[in-house]
C-alpha cells in the first residue's frame, strides 16, 4: 500500500502488505518484501533490497540494505 504523497518509481516490486508511507521515495527498480515497512520521509535507493523495516526520515540503499544519512543530517537540499 502507498500512503498519501508515497512515490514509488518505475519497476518497483511491492510485496504483499508492504507499506510505502506518507513522502516515502523507493527508487527505480527497488524490491521491498511483504510485510515491511518504508517509513515516512525515507528514501530508498534505485535497486535497493528492502528486507525489513526502514526508520522514518532516514535515506537507506544498496544490497544489502544500510543507512547512508541519518535523519538527523538530512535537509531540504539533501544530506549535509
Amino acid at each position: 500500500m502507498v500512503q498519501d504523497y508515497g512515490t514509488v518509481a518505475a519497476q518497483v516490486f511491492l510485496g504483499r502488505h508492504a507499506v510505502v508511507e506518507e513522502n516515502a521515495y523507493v527508487g527505480a527498480g527497488a524490491k521491498v518484501r511483504e510485510y515491511a515497512c518504508v517509513g515516512s520521509g525515507s528514501v530508498v535507493g534505485m535497486g535497493s533490497l528492502v528486507l525489513g523495516h526502514v526508520p522514518p526520515g532516514d535515506m537507506w540503499a544498496g544490497n544489502p540494505l544500510r543507512r547512508l544519512v541519518p535523519a538527523s543530517r538530512l535537509t531540504d537540499r539533501g544530506p549535509t
